[in-house]
């Protein structure tokens, strides 16, 4: 298909042989271009250059790559011309300008054939750009009754849209000149770019020159009612305009026709002197008069100054209803204004197994009477909101898409527009959670940027980007950027926000701390309240880690009254997440488990899904803690298919982790290794090392279960170095932790002594209580190895006062169960007995803890001369054994407790 396309675009004389035409983006005057959703409307005076504007675009098209048919039909030729519909399929089907089919049958089979064609070519990775042309119908399209053009134009379009959903060419149509298109015709290709994956690229004559040659008629748009005609004008000049002194003049004038009426309203400034303006133009004219001076200033794009709310970014494709909504805010009147669009035909809904489904779509000559009755937004960000809406509605599929706009501008030397549009896009992926994408788009916009408090602000956005995926280092050297160019105290509390999120991720509580208190004094002095909230936010999470649950409550509680004050839904939702997080640290899981959902259905109402998926996340981390494996285990699963259908891949990769280490801790060793394993191409294509690293320490935890000590190890200590070069502090519990269960494979415990009581060490040394507390029974069990009495005598007691009083059952069950193995070592059996007695009704045990527990007891009972009691507890643990040993795991251990049934048995 390649070939054939490229060798007809070099048989056409004017495409890329015309070294005097300008690139198209840089004509000043006419033809002017203006841009929908997904269409452009180059318009334009006789000899304007309409036609060299697209000759250009093909040229263009062609240099990229692109391949290109083009099909010019101008007024000079419109007799030798096809008409739309059969030049459109003869170019399709590769066929002679004389080919005419011998029926529609002939006709309708020849399209479908062609399109099999195209997929057979392989074609999906190249975006193919057809230019193709309209002119007065044919004799032979003539013939056709209406019906049978129907049927064929919705076979060709359907077409078109089934084979770009499935990845196949974008469609992009060049009608040259729209005027003398057939009224059929033309209707349906107008209905047709409502299509996503289709796009229309039309010459039409001015605005000027429709109305002269009755083209507004032509499109028989409903006139307005006197009603409408008032409201229009009140949304126009505001509600203090006295809209009732000219309705009957103007419905006189116009006879409610709606472009002449917003070309009249949009003549005048709306600005206070508009009633003395208007007065001026209307007297003492007739009608034909008024609307010539109308058009003369009329200047589409300033209906956009005036709207009702900023949310055309929907217009030319389809959305949900509740998207629409979450874009207009509760308080818009959707339902009215879909009633007008739909009697206007701007519009249709449908309903279907998820709820209405909101269509919009552009008509050339009537675009601004929709914009006047829906809203406008700014020219320059309308692609970018409408991409950026795309890829919320249509996942992954559409990035391309949505970075392409931003290119477009880029390419035609619209810096500030490109810059918006990237930072549209950025603001969308991160909502997403698809951090590499939003990172990307707001480093183009820092980079075109021109206005400095604009640049900085995309700084600010990109620094938070960086801190959702914990890059500490990267983090600071940027916000160390920022605080050189003096932002505002807003954007200086923002970069202290994120600063101070990533070092409590990474267990940095003091200096976390530092940064969130500084960004709450900044944003109280701007009066920034949206930083208020975030600040307040960061110190309840600081606070919380650190256990001073009154500060924590506090703070999330004010972050929570600010948030609601401001009617932010997605200010609550992080809200509610620090007091979620306040209360879990607190042990009251039940209430951070009501302050999850809470949050989760705040970021749901303002469309973070991400942090939807987050808050789902966070609630698996809280189950695996207090011990409810399959309940974490679904919480994880759940947030993986979130984050996979939102393409935001890093956190997904975070949440593989989590599911292999509840696998690991539910004793399905080869279930984990196999998910990690499968997961290796897909940590490489990530390209974090961070992330690789952690994956591979739950890797080395795995298989050091499985007693190959040997393979763990150097993978063990290559993904700690990996995690500590990227700040990640608080993975060395799980460092030591390996290690431990290492050395009581390999009988080597010097590495283990040796980390264990660096870990409490820097534990003591950051204020870290959790941590504090996990890397005390680390130095036990490493002391338990080498049989250190003394000093693990003094850290037992310290275990026990800072564990045994916790409301957590699932910990202090881990705490009774290590206390009973110290006493089984000292030779206490009966104290041993009764710290697993409490262990075991506390919380639940996996079933590797359990045989552990009661081998180490039965030992010591056996040692103390108490062998009916030893046999007891030997005979559980040899029973768990058994189940790990069938399975692959624990064989030495089960060997060893056979061992010692035997000799009580003799």
């Amino acid at each position: 298909m390649r070939k054939s396309m490229v060798k007809k675009i070099k048989e056409l004389p004017f495409v890329g042989r015309r070294p005097e035409i300008k690139q198209a983006a840089k004509f000043l005057g006419e033809p002017s271009v203006s841009e929908g959703s997904n269409a452009i409307w180059i318009t334009g005076e006789r000899g304007a250059g309409k036609t060299r504007f697209i000759r250009e675009l093909a040229s263009q098209a062609n240099k990229l790559g692109f391949q290109v048919v083009f099909y010019r039909c101008e007024e000079q030729d419109r007799h030798h011309s096809f008409g739309t519909l059969s030049a459109i399929i003869r170019i399709l089907l590769g066929k002679p300008q004389d080919w005419k089919p011998r029926n529609i049958k002939t006709l309708t089979n020849a399209v479908n054939r062609r399109f099999e064609e195209l997929v057979l070519a392989g074609d999906e990775a190249e975006l193919v750009l057809w230019l193709l042309g309209a002119g007065k119908p044919s004799q032979y399209s003539s013939d056709l009754d209406e019906q049978s053009r129907r049927g064929l134009i919705s076979v060709l379009f359907n077409r078109f849209l089934e084979h770009q959903l499935q990845g196949q060419p974008f469609l992009l149509i060049a009608i040259d000149d729209l005027h003398f298109c057939d009224q059929l015709s033309r209707s349906h290709l107008l209905e047709g770019s409502s299509l996503r994956g289709l796009a229309l690229a039309v010459t039409a004559p001015s605005l000027s020159v429709a109305v002269q040659r009755g083209e507004a008629r032509e499109l028989s748009l409903p006139p307005f009612s006197e009603k409408e005609v008032g409201r229009l004008l009140s949304v126009r000049f505001g509600k203090a305009f006295p809209a009732d002194r000219f309705v009957p003049e103007l419905l006189k004038i116009t006879s409610g026709n709606p472009l002449h009426l917003v070309q009249i309203m949009t003549s005048v400034p709306s600005d206070e002197e508009a009633p003395v303006k208007l007065s001026e133009m209307l007297e003492g004219r007739q009608p034909d008069e008024i609307l010539r001076a109308a058009l003369e200033r009329f200047k589409p794009l300033d209906v956009a100054s005036t709207t009702l709310i900023k949310y055309a970014s929907v217009i030319g494709d389809r959305f949900p209803f509740q998207i629409v909504r979450q874009m207009l805010g509760p308080a818009f009147p959707l339902d009215k204004a879909v009633r007008k669009l739909k009697r206007c035909r701007l519009a249709w809904v449908e309903t279907n197994a998820d709820g209405r489904d909101l269509f919009l779509f552009e008509h050339a000559t009537v675009r601004d009477a929709a914009y006047s009755m829906l809203g406008a937004i700014e020219k320059e960000r309308l692609h970018a909101v409408t991409a950026a809406m795309l890829k919320r509605y249509y996942g992954k599929r559409s990035h391309e898409h949505l970075m392409s706009v931003a290119g477009h501008f880029e390419s035609a030397g619209a810096n500030i527009n490109a810059a918006r549009a990237y930072f549209e896009a950025g603001e969308y992926y991160k909502k997403l959670g698809d951090f590499p994408s939003a990172e990307e788009a707001l480093r183009k916009a820092q980079e075109l940027f021109e206005d400095n408090e604009k640049r900085l602000e995309a700084m600010a956005e990109y620094i938070t980007v960086l801190g959702a995926q914990s890059r500490i280092e990267e983090c600071e050297k940027v916000s160390s950027r920022l605080f050189e160019s003096n932002p505002g105290p807003g954007l200086h509390a923002k970069a202290l926000g994120t600063l101070a999120h990533v070092q409590a991720v990474a267990g940095n509580l003091d200096e976390a701390a530092d940064y969130a208190g500084k960004a709450l004094k900044l944003a109280e002095e701007a009066e920034n309240r949206a930083e208020i909230v975030k600040a307040c936010t960061h110190l309840a999470y600081v606070h919380a880690s650190k256990e001073n649950f009154e500060e924590a409550l506090d703070f999330g509680n004010r972050a929570r009254e600010a948030a609601q004050e401001l009617g932010d839904d997605r200010l609550l939702g992080g809200a509610f997440q620090a007091l979620a997080t306040a209360n879990w640290a607190a042990d009251d899981p039940e209430n951070a488990r009501q302050m999850y959902e809470l949050a989760a259905r705040k970021f749901e109402k303002s469309g973070h899904l991400y942090n939807v998926a987050v808050m789902k996340q966070n609630t698996g981390v809280m189950l695996q803690a207090m011990g409810e494996l399959e309940a974490a285990l679904e919480a994880y699963e759940e947030t993986a298919r979130s984050h996979e259908r939102m393409g935001a891949l890093t956190s997904l990769g975070v949440t593989k982790c989590n599911i292999a280490s509840v696998l690991l801790y539910l004793g399905q060793y080869r279930k984990c290794l196999s998910l990690l394993d499968e997961s290796g191409p897909f940590f490489a294509r990530l390209k974090s090392p961070a992330l690789a690293a952690l994956a591979s320490m739950t890797k080395a935890s795995c298989l050091v279960r499985m007693g190959e000590t040997e393979k763990a190890l150097p993978l063990l200590r290559k993904g700690w170095k990996a995690r500590k070069r990227a700040g990640r502090w608080s993975d060395m519990g799980q460092f030591v932790e390996v290690l431990i269960q290492a050395a009581a494979v390999t009988g080597d415990a010097a590495e283990a002594l040796d980390e264990s009581k660096a870990f409490l060490e820097e534990a003591e040394k950051r204020s870290a209580k959790k941590a504090h507390r996990h890397a005390l029974a680390l130095r036990l069990e490493a002391l338990l190895l080498t049989k250190k009495k003394g000093e693990a005598e003094k850290i037992a007691t310290l275990i026990e006062d800072a564990n045994t009083s916790r409301r957590n059952n699932y910990s202090r069950a881990l705490t009774f169960a290590l206390l009973a193995r110290f006493a089984a070592v000292k030779g206490n059996a009966g104290q041993a007995g009764n710290f697993l007695n409490e262990a075991f009704s506390t919380g639940r045990l996996n079933r590797e803890s359990q045989a552990a527990l009661n081998f180490h007891v039965g030992r010591a009972m056996l040692k103390e001369g108490r062998p009916a009691e030893a046999k007891q507890f030997l005979e559980k643990a040899k029973d768990e054994y058994s189940i790990l040993a069938a399975a692959g795991y624990r064989k030495h251990e089960l060997e060893k407790c056979s061992e010692l049934l035997l000799k009580l048995s003799t």
